[in-house]
C-alpha cells in the first residue's frame, strides 16, 4: 500500500512493489523502463509483467492492460472493487482478472482466444475484439455477462 512496504531498492506503484530503473523506454528485469510520479529522474519504475488470463500477478493483484508508446502492455497492480458485469472508467477499477471493456464499459473477465484458449467463469464463450487485443503473442478477448 505504501513505499514503507516494499523491500530495500523498490517503490510502490499502484499498490504492487516495482523496482527501479535507469534508462527510459528500456527492458528492464520484469518488463520495461517506465516514467511514474510528477516526472522526476528518481520515478523511473520497471513495469511488472503480466498475462490477465489467467492472471499472473501475485496473490490480490490484477494485470492491468494499456498502451504504452503505441502498443500494448500490462503491469501487475493493485486490483479495484468492481465485480463481473458491474459499470466501470477503467480497469482499475475491476477486481483481479476483468477489464473495464465494452460501451457502455463494464468490467468483464479477460480470456485468452490463442494460443492456449481459457474458458469465462460464466459459462459463455470467449469473444474476440474488433481488433485483435494480442500481448506477447497471445490473442486475447473477453467474457461476456
Amino acid at each position: 500500500m505504501g513505499n514503507t512496504d516494499c523491500a530495500a531498492g523498490l517503490t510502490c506503484l499502484s499498490g504492487v512493489c516495482h523496482a527501479f530503473c535507469a534508462t527510459l523506454d528500456t527492458a528492464c528485469p520484469g518488463g520495461e523502463c517506465v516514467q511514474a510520479g510528477d516526472g522526476q529522474p528518481q520515478d523511473l519504475v520497471c513495469l511488472v509483467s503480466c498475462t490477465p488470463a489467467p492472471v499472473s500477478c501475485g496473490a490480490g493483484q490484477a494485470c492491468e492492460v494499456f498502451t504504452l508508446n503505441g502498443s500494448l502492455t500490462t503491469d501487475c497492480e493493485g486490483p479495484g472493487t468492481v465485480a463481473a458485469g458491474g459499470s466501470c472508467t477503467m480497469d482499475s477499477d475491476c477486481a483481479a482478472g476483468l477489464g473495464c471493456i465494452g460501451t457502455p464499459a463494464a468490467c468483464l473477465q479477460w480470456c485468452q482466444l490463442s494460443p492456449n484458449a481459457t474458458s469465462c467463469a460464466s459459462g459463455n464463450a470467449c469473444t474476440g475484439f474488433d481488433t485483435p487485443f494480442i500481448i506477447n503473442g497471445i490473442t486475447y478477448g473477453a467474457c461476456p455477462e
